[in-house]
């Protein structure tokens, strides 16, 4: 796992960023990782630094932070419609957790012409990450 926190923020901080702005995604994650915890603790700084973590490939601690808004975590207000986007972002950047989460949501959503494609979409993506058990889930729309 990712435990490291280093013992000087601050100047952590400005090495991240100078590391972040060097193309480096790691470098945003920690960014993030450091901004989602006190003493440097503000979720406006780490979703910045989240999303730009994410769009690189590292994508845990965005999925994290759309959990945390889905289910009105880590002092956030419960928001279904902002976690949803947030989601829709993480899978358009590949992560197959994420595909499988929006299927299952869109599964727990009454039927509807809106939500019946939604679902589809989801499951046929899930599905292309050759999850076995997304197999099956397809074959009931055929």
């Amino acid at each position: 796992g990712d435990s490291f926190y280093p013992e000087a923020p601050e100047k952590a901080r400005a090495w991240y960023i100078k590391a972040a702005e060097g193309g480096s995604s790691r470098a945003w994650h920690r960014l993030c990782a450091i901004h989602r915890s006190p003493p440097l603790k503000d979720w406006n700084e780490a979703l910045r630094y989240c999303r730009k973590s994410a769009e690189l490939g590292e994508t845990r601690n965005y999925a994290a932070m759309a959990t945390a808004v889905e289910k009105g975590e880590e002092g956030q207000t419960a928001d279904p419609a902002a976690a949803i986007q947030m989601y829709n972002d993480l899978a358009g950047w590949g992560d197959a957790t994420t595909v499988v989460h929006l299927a299952d949501i869109y599964d727990a959503l009454p039927s509807s012409p809106d939500n019946d494609a939604k679902r589809l979409r989801y499951v046929r993506l899930a599905a292309g990450f050759s999850l076995p058990a997304n197999l099956t889930r397809l074959a009931r729309y055929h």
